[in-house]
């Protein structure tokens, strides 16, 4: 047999390796999906939440905002919010994935 290829016990390994791999990443996500991070914009009342994969679940622009606000504002604040929103929850997915943390 050539040195470059895998035994039978290289392989049963790595396919054991990758399944744990699969599995733990497939707890991971069913946190994530469970989770709940919401930021808001620094400077008009707009509060944005997301799941722990990212996706937008809520939106809330204060009423106040809609009447008085500059609507030049509103859009740049739910950026910023959702962005926020995100970047907590890809903080959280690096402490479950690297750090195990639950």
């Amino acid at each position: 047999m050539s040195d470059h290829l895998l035994d039978e016990r290289q392989l049963r390994e790595g396919a054991a390796h990758a399944e744990e791999l699969r599995q733990r990443f497939a707890a991971v996500y069913e946190i994530q999906r469970a989770e709940r991070h919401t930021a808001r914009a620094t400077q008009v009342d707009v509060t944005a939440t997301v799941d722990g994969t990212g996706h937008v679940l809520d939106l809330r622009i204060e009423d106040r905002v809609l009447r008085r606000g500059h609507p030049g504002l509103v859009g740049p604040a739910i950026t910023e919010a959702v962005g926020a929103a995100r970047l907590l929850a890809a903080q959280r997915a690096k402490e479950l994935i690297v750090g195990g943390g639950r």
